[in-house]
């Protein structure tokens, strides 16, 4: 090829600043140019001194030698003797740049997360694909998976799917990552906010680096209040040989699930004929923290409390067998804890009663 400056081309057509000298051809590897009548000693030297060498073979060798034969094209007009030619050789020594490697359909994934679903696996397209063009494994290299938005550090946890040690599969044991039984590296972090980061011994080839890559996990831990929202989560993969890929972001979106309030009660009490009895020790909560209301109801006499923070008798009445306390949890749980208990006046009986809490 020529620099496209000083030696120009148009179709077959070579010039010499801006002198068409000849035409040429490439054919297997071979260029070769044809002069015309245009081509002086200075013109041909100017053209040889403008040809360029490139290769873009990402294995490509060390050096190329480059043959070079020159005819002076003579027909008899430069004496007897025909055509004469000339040869030399140059080596051109080529340097390897390394290659980054490469995660195609791995950025932009998303995964709909459930409270309390487990650890389930991000990439669930299950094509993402690990490439390197110029190296056969990922000996020292590293595959980092991270937050980078959205992450809540004390219930977050990355982390990789232990398949088993059969023929294809992800296995985890201790701090060993194998697949199909071998050991292909070693791993840390993942919990706390920190980092996943995998670690790869010259066992890990590309086809094995796509197998985990496809079995990352993400967990939420807190399956009573989560935090919800979209969590940003980062692979980055490097070569060992100084290559770094570029940034494969994939969207983790946590949403809550309603979890059922959990009354606290005290146990069994006793009380005498025509005595109230305070029943201390009652309490509700709710993890969610939306707790409105609390239902209380007896079958043989009156409940009776202080309201207390705002809280409100929105259905029943105060003294009798079945009331409703309405306000935040703080204000209903004081309103509780004043309950006071008042069998049947003048019943004359012995009986069990309990007291109905929704």
């Amino acid at each position: 090829m020529f620099d496209g400056v000083v030696v120009t081309v148009s179709g077959p057509a070579v010039s010499v600043s801006g002198v068409q000298v000849g035409t040429y051809t490439f054919t297997g590897g071979e260029m070769t140019i044809t002069f015309n009548g245009n081509a002086t000693q200075a013109r041909v030297n100017t053209l040889m001194q403008h040809i360029l060498y490139s290769n873009v073979s990402d294995a490509s060798p060390d050096s190329a030698q480059i043959n070079w034969t020159f005819s002076d094209g003579n027909s008899g007009s430069q004496g007897s003797g025909g055509a004469l030619t000339a040869t030399g050789s140059t080596t051109v020594t080529i340097t390897a740049v390394n290659d980054a490697p490469t995660i195609t359909n791995l950025s932009g994934d998303s995964l709909a997360y459930s409270e309390g679903d487990g650890a389930v696996i991000i990439e669930q397209g299950g094509n993402a694909l690990v490439a390197d063009v110029d190296s056969t494994n990922f000996d020292t290299g590293t595959l980092t998976v991270s937050f980078t938005a959205g992450s809540d550090s004390a219930e977050d946890v990355l982390s990789i799917r232990n398949q088993g040690i059969g023929a294809g599969q992800i296995g985890v044991s201790g701090s060993n990552i194998t697949y199909g039984g071998t050991v292909i590296g070693t791993y840390s972090g993942g919990s706390g906010g920190g980092p996943l980061v995998i670690t790869f011994n010259s066992n890990a080839t590309p086809t094995v680096v796509t197998a985990l890559t496809q079995h990352i996990t993400y967990e939420n831990t807190d399956t009573a209040a989560t935090t919800t929202g979209v969590r940003t989560i980062r692979y980055v993969l490097s070569d060992g040989d100084g290559g770094t890929s570029a940034n494969y972001d994939t969207a983790v979106t946590v949403s809550g699930v309603n979890d059922a309030p959990v009354n606290t009660v005290p146990g069994a009490q006793t009380v005498t004929e025509d005595t109230s009895l305070a029943i201390p020790g009652i309490s509700v909560s709710d993890a969610d923290g939306n707790l409105s209301t609390v239902q209380l109801s007896v079958s043989h006499g009156t409940l009776t409390v202080t309201l207390s923070g705002g809280a409100t008798i929105s259905s029943g009445t105060n003294g009798s067998g079945t009331l409703t306390i309405s306000g935040s949890q703080a204000a209903i749980n004081t309103t509780l804890a004043s309950l006071v208990y008042q069998g049947n006046v003048g019943c004359g009986c012995r009986h069990a009663d309990g007291i109905e809490y929704r």
